[in-house]
């Protein structure tokens, strides 16, 4: 695979987390949980500031694994996604 594709690959998989972080954050907030509830909820794995600013799509998750424990969240407390 050449270094371009591989950039591109990179890059898509940045803007699929952040979209999927966004999403679920959003749709934690809109079932009732605030970002320290939500923070709370991922036993302090992610702070409030960085779920408010996932949220906003202001950042770019940096660990997959984050971004499935939120959508785990989401499946626990059935928020629909």
């Amino acid at each position: 695979m050449s270094i371009i594709r591989r950039v591109r690959k990179a890059a898509a998989e940045k803007e699929d987390l952040k979209g999927r972080a966004q999403k679920s954050v959003l749709t934690l907030i809109r079932n009732g949980m605030g970002p320290k509830e939500i923070e709370q909820a991922l036993e302090g794995r992610v702070s409030w500031r960085t779920l408010y600013r996932w949220g906003n799509g202001e950042r770019t998750p940096k660990r997959r694994s984050d971004v499935i424990a939120l959508e785990k969240l989401c499946k626990k407390t059935n928020a629909p996604t």
